[in-house]
């Protein structure tokens, strides 16, 4: 028994495409994001992109914020593989 992959993400597009394992021909659906990390995305990577820039700025006296939001579908295929 293989495994079939559910999302797929691409890193260059900033997409992040959905496919419907129970019902095949259903259409894959595909999110577009300013940034995307795949699965093999290191945490310095992650860091350096999304909050080095907002730290600094606070270190100059910027206020900053952030939010993050991780899709649960993506949040769900990466915790069934742990």
């Amino acid at each position: 028994m293989g495994h079939r992959q559910a999302v797929i993400v691409d890193e260059i597009r900033g997409t992040i495409t959905v496919n419907k394992l129970e019902t095949p021909q259903e259409p894959p659906k595909t999110f577009t994001f300013d940034t995307v990390f795949g699965p093999d995305s290191k945490q310095l990577d992650v860091y350096n992109l999304t909050a080095r820039p907002i730290i600094d700025s606070v270190l100059e006296g910027y206020n900053g914020k952030m939010k993050v939001t991780i899709p649960a579908i993506v949040l769900l295929n990466h915790c069934s593989k742990i």
